[in-house]
């Protein structure tokens, strides 16, 4: 379960005093919160890593986040190369098209039974969840695939 925004954030905020100047903390923890979306363990994980750049790298605030995020993404690149190699094309299809943050069911390219019938798999599998929409449960994985899409 995701735990309150502002529980979170006061949490958060608590833990990054000693590595971050004050006037940063609450923007950088919006920001943590903004990408994780209140997941625990995504939370735990990006907050963790902002911590030790902050703590031993000194890395401008200003792009604290953003590293952070690509060094979790660099660091689980073999795992998730593995994930998209288990994949079929309809399931690759969807979950590009879910972290461009689009709705697939309104892509014509893949028939419509064909894409819940994918939602469904992927969501079994652990890799989708519904909120609102649907979404991919792992925003660093999100990440990887849109980078991957850049690049190809």
């Amino acid at each position: 379960k995701k735990i309150p925004y502002e529980d979170f954030h006061a949490y958060i905020t608590e833990r990054l005093k000693p590595a971050i100047s004050s006037d940063d903390i609450a923007p950088i923890t919006d920001k943590i919160l903004a990408f994780t979306k209140c997941h625990p363990y995504y939370t735990q994980q990006l907050a963790s890593m902002v911590w030790e750049l902050a703590s031993y790298r000194n890395l401008p605030t200003a792009t604290l986040i953003e590293d952070a995020i690509n060094q979790i993404t660099e660091t689980h690149d073999l795992n998730f190369e593995r994930i998209w190699m288990s994949l079929n094309n309809t399931d690759k299809r969807i979950i590009r098209i879910l972290s461009k943050g689009e709705k697939p069911y309104e892509h014509k390219s893949v028939p419509t039974s064909t894409t819940y019938s994918s939602i469904k798999k992927l969501m079994k599998k652990g890799f989708l969840i519904k909120a609102e929409n649907y979404e991919l449960e792992d925003p660093f994985f999100k990440q990887w695939v849109n980078k991957q899409s850049q690049e190809a």
